[in-house]
Formats: structure tokens, sequence, C-alpha cells
């Protein structure tokens, strides 16, 4: 039953790209040649059309839309989108209502529970580049004669998270998975949700404390410690950030530093890429990618937990 529906979806949405091959322009060697790289939007799985979205050409309707972050973060990659369109529907046109080209998406099986509505799974990723404010994110049915119908929209934010300092660790992921930063500066002293900062006031007496003449009374923690600023999808009580990060503000200590990514839970999800970058002064100096899985989650998730990601040695 699968084999035959997609042996048969394969050949509409043959038909589908053959009618807006126009659009889409093949190079000679037969390969596409537009990946929508400088699109705000892209969507995992989709052929980038350099044209604006037709207006409802009489084709199929969209049943169906679920975003399922209304909030998303500048750069944040493969957020879920998925939903069902009506009966003779072969693809799913995405776009934003006032962005860059479209995206088409073949259709996939009916839900058990609607044997006749095509689905559609379309990660999208929003460019680190994207300003922040409010967008719509528009999705039409194609059928197979390349037939657009109305087109269905949903709102969500951009949001910008910019973090600046003297020594920024940052690490972040790509599904909706509760993964924590640790780090250790070269006193030792771990950085993570559960011991956010490292700052320790200096002995009595000594210049910059707190109660030394010319000193200001209340200590400023990012003097000389390193502070973690949030705890993203803590519990996986999912806020759609996915980034954590260790800053030093001012100053930062000289030595080693480890860090390391620990997943307390991936959240129902299979699995969460993750990247950690380490700028100094304003300029990366070091950076690490990779995978965690279900085996990642076993164990206890308390100081020293944790893959170790990179080690780096700050003069």
């Amino acid at each position: 039953m699968r084999a035959r529906f997609l042996a048969r979806r394969t050949r509409l949405v043959l038909r589908v790209l053959l009618a807006t091959a126009g659009l889409l322009g093949a190079c000679g060697d037969g390969s596409w040649a537009d990946a929508g790289r400088d699109a705000a939007l892209s969507v995992k799985g989709g052929s980038f059309v350099r044209a604006d979205a037709p207006g409802d050409q009489g084709g199929p309707t969209v049943a169906s839309v679920d975003l399922s972050l209304t909030t998303l973060r500048a750069g944040v990659v493969d957020s879920p989108l998925r939903g069902a369109l009506s009966p003779g529907s072969t693809a799913a046109a995405i776009s934003l209502a006032e962005g860059l080209g479209y995206w088409l998406v073949p259709a996939d099986i009916p839900a058990a529970d609607a044997p006749d509505y095509p689905t559609f799974r379309a990660p999208v990723s929003i460019a680190a580049t994207t300003a922040p404010g409010p967008y719509a994110l528009r999705v039409q049915a194609v059928d197979a004669a390349g037939r657009f119908g109305p087109p269905s929209s949903t709102s969500f934010q951009v949001v910008r998270v910019d973090v600046t300092g003297t020594l920024v660790v940052t690490l972040s992921w790509d599904s909706e998975a509760d993964l924590d930063l640790h780090v250790v500066d070269p006193a030792g002293t771990e950085i993570w949700t559960h011991a956010p900062s490292s700052w320790r006031p200096s002995p009595p007496g000594t210049p910059g404390t707190p109660g030394t003449p010319g000193t200001p009374a209340a200590p400023d923690a990012s003097l000389d410690g390193g502070n973690l600023d949030f705890d993203s999808n803590a519990g996986c009580a999912i806020d759609g950030r996915r980034q954590e990060d260790v800053v030093w503000t001012r100053t930062a200590p000289s030595g080693l530093y480890l860090v390391r990514v620990d997943t307390p839970s991936l959240c129902g999800q299979v699995a969460a890429r993750w990247h950690v970058v380490v700028s100094l002064r304003g300029e990366v100096v070091a950076q690490a990618a990779g995978t965690s899985g279900a085996t990642d989650t076993r164990g206890p998730h308390q100081a020293g937990s944790g893959l170790l990601a990179l080690q780096l040695v700050v003069p």
C-alpha cells in the first residue's frame, strides 16, 4: 500500500516540478541552480523557487498547519512544521508572506485517521541574519497539474539572542531537547545550571573588593566570574531558545578551560545536533559540534557530567 502510494506520489510530484520548471531553472548538468541560500526561510526536503508564490489558482486547499513553536530564534535549524492537505494534493508550497521565493515540498502518505488527506513534514530554518519581529508563514497545496490553492497563514515571531562579553562560550542545538552547558574555569570551578556563577569575593582589603575604600558596595558578578545566562528547555519545558551561554563580561582568568555538553533529556526527540562556539574579545577561537542520542541521557546529570566538547587555553 505504502509502496504504491509513494510511486504514485513520485510521478505526480515530477509533474508538479515540470509544471514549475520554468521557475526552478536547471543547470546544464541537471542539478538545480538555486539552493535558496540567501533566503530568510529554508525548508528541509524542499526545492527552492526564486519567485513570488502564486495566488489562488483553483487548486486544492490546506487542511491543517502545525508550526510547533510560535517564537523562533534567528539562526534556528529544523524547527518542526507539519500539516495536512486536501485530497488531490501532491505538494505543499511554503514561504514567508513577504519573503524571497518559496519552497516546494512533496506530500507524504495520509494519516491513518484521515486516509484521503496527504500530509507533509517540512522542518524550517531561519537565517541568522533575519531581523527580529512578526512574520507570517504561508502554506499552499498544489495538485499534479501544478495548480496552487488558497494560502493558509500562520503567524510567528523571530527573536535574536545576542550575547557579548570578553569571553563567551555558547551552546546551541537543533531540536526541542534539554541540553546543558558546563564550563570549568582555570581554577577548577564548574559553571552550569545548578552553579550558574563562578564569581567569588576577593579577600578583604584587596582592591576591587566590596567594603574597600573607593569600591562599590554591591559586588558585580561579572567582574571576576563567568555567568550562565539561561537554562533552556529545562525539565522539557520547551522555550524555543535552544541556546545557553557562559559569559565573562569584563575579565576572564588565564589558563585552561573545559567545555562539556550534558543531555538530561531528549524530551521525546530522536537526537539533538549541537554546536559549541567560544569567542574571545569578539573573535571566534574554538568550535566543536556533535550529536546527543539516547545513550547520552543515561546516568547522573550533575557537576562533572556530559561529553567533553573542547578545551582551550586563554592567555
